[in-house]
């Protein structure tokens, strides 16, 4: 079976899965991925199916897909260009489904400044949003922010904080860095 013809048939299957039995007000986004999802029918060769069924599944709401592809395009990669603006509204729209993980990266975008202004208040209120929920990654980076003081005063005790829950599970740095903390 050729590409298109397999790609066509998945289309139709996953077609009918997403609109059966929509709500009213999924009309406008039920719109923008048919228009998505016919146009890379006439051109499939322009992006790769993977990546296009994640962008389908991404505009009718799933977060894992709004993660996977605010990171094709903060890489740049699965041919989707470099695009900082991209990523930011991806990883947004996953973070407010509470996505750990896009909630993190969504933290470091603002304090790397990448495709807007560095905001240290938008970074910490997303990590720290992530590793509420107990997101290892988010602990040990508001732990390292803590520690160094980047654009804030370094306060061990904020990051004793965060790196012992980073290391409670496990995470390799978040204990070494807690145990070359000065005590209290």
């Amino acid at each position: 079976m050729s590409n298109k013809l397999l790609y066509i048939c998945t289309s139709l299957i996953l077609t009918t899965l997403f609109y059966y039995n929509r709500p009213a007000e999924k009309t406008q986004q039920d719109k923008d991925a048919a228009r998505y999802l016919f146009s890379y029918i006439q051109s499939p060769s322009s992006v790769p199916f993977l990546t296009a069924m994640t962008e389908f599944s991404a505009l009718n709401g799933y977060a894992i897909s709004q993660f996977r592809l605010g990171g094709y395009y903060l890489d740049g990669i699965e041919g989707k260009p470099q695009d900082y603006i991209q990523a930011k509204y991806w990883y947004k729209k996953a973070a407010e489904q509470n996505n750990l993980q896009a909630q993190s990266q969504l933290g470091w975008m603002y304090l790397q400044g990448l495709g807007m202004p560095a905001d240290l208040k938008r970074a910490l209120y997303w990590y720290k949003k992530s590793a509420n929920q107990g997101y290892v990654h988010a602990q040990y980076i508001l732990g390292v922010i803590y520690i160094r003081g980047e654009g804030i005063p370094v306060n061990y005790t904020e990051a004793r904080v965060w790196l012992e829950k980073a290391a409670s599970q496990n995470h390799e740095h978040a204990i070494k860095m807690l145990a070359a903390l000065p005590a209290l």
